[in-house]
């Protein structure tokens, strides 16, 4: 009898030390692709430049822009103050990316959503 409850102790261990150690594999493939998103975030800020010279603000609202990610299925939530003709072609290479990648116009969205970006965005762009 006491091997048995050795061996169901040790049996234990395993698994618990299994699942730790696909704890942290989960944790640094999640801090990867948080590193990869941020990128693909400068790279999108440049892209949006380079469409309309004349954009004034890029905001990162949702949990990437609030740091707080828990899963590798997030998305990129970006708002934008942009030239009104130039909005359609912003989206368009936001679909490009290897992200889920939402813009949106704040000078078109409704006010409550707009007022709940303010409050909780990162600033990534701001013409000066």
């Amino acid at each position: 009898m006491k091997n048995c409850s050795l061996s169901a102790a040790m049996d234990e261990q395993a698994i618990v030390q299994n699942i730790r150690r696909e704890e942290r594999k989960r944790q640094q493939l999640l801090e990867k692709r948080i590193e990869a998103a941020w990128r693909e975030v400068e790279i999108l800020k440049t892209r949006f430049l380079e469409i309309d010279p004349a954009l004034r603000k890029i905001l990162l609202f949702g949990s990437l822009g609030k740091k707080q990610v828990r899963s590798t299925n997030f998305d990129i939530d970006l708002a934008v103050k942009c030239s009104p003709d130039k909005y359609l072609q912003l989206v368009g290479v936001a679909l490009d990316s290897d992200f889920k990648v939402d813009v949106v116009d704040l000078t078109t969205v409704n006010q409550n959503f707009r007022q709940f970006i303010l409050q909780d965005s990162a600033v990534i762009y701001e013409q000066r």
